[in-house]
């Protein structure tokens, strides 16, 4: 596993090889799948969840990030952009 992979990064990977838009869940078995990214909380999905949507277009955040990376295809389900 690349140590300095970010979890967006590790996002973007999972979702490419999922192939398809993808709940939270989804990705996060395939990060751990994948060995993409070492979380180090007890609510590893919860950080994921709060990290995809700060780089999703069109999320009404005071946190978004000027690097925007997701679409979010339908209620909680997400696609690369």
């Amino acid at each position: 596993m690349k140590a300095e992979r970010t979890i967006a990064e590790a996002a973007r990977i999972a979702l490419d090889r999922i192939g398809k838009p993808s709940s939270i869940q989804e990705i996060y078995r395939k990060i751990v799948e994948l060995c993409l990214y070492e979380f180090n909380t007890p609510v590893p999905e919860h950080v994921l969840r709060t990290e995809i949507r700060r780089k999703t277009a069109g999320i009404d955040r005071v946190d978004l990030s000027d690097d925007v990376y997701f679409q979010m295809t339908e209620n909680e389900v997400y696609a690369l952009m």
